[in-house]
């Protein structure tokens, strides 16, 4: 499979069950998200609870269960 996407840099876009705080969205479920420097994008779908904020996508500080699988996307 291929595809392409594109984000706004502001954009943190979730479905499934989650929230957004601060730089980073907790996400159980399935989401999108995008860096605070708008120059990294990650996709995940995961198992458990995952954070977007700083990194690749990890299991979350707070709680939850580690990322199952997970693809990561760098812009140029």
């Amino acid at each position: 499979m291929l595809f392409a996407l594109k984000m706004n840099p502001s954009l943190v876009a979730q479905w499934g069950f989650g929230a957004t705080t601060g730089d980073g969205a907790l996400i159980q479920g399935q989401g999108i998200g995008a860096a605070p420097s708008g120059k990294i994008a990650y996709v995940g779908i995961f198992a458990g609870t995952a954070d977007f904020g700083d990194g690749s996508p990890r299991q979350s500080a707070n709680a939850g269960a580690g990322v199952n699988a997970a693809v990561v996307t760098r812009s140029p």
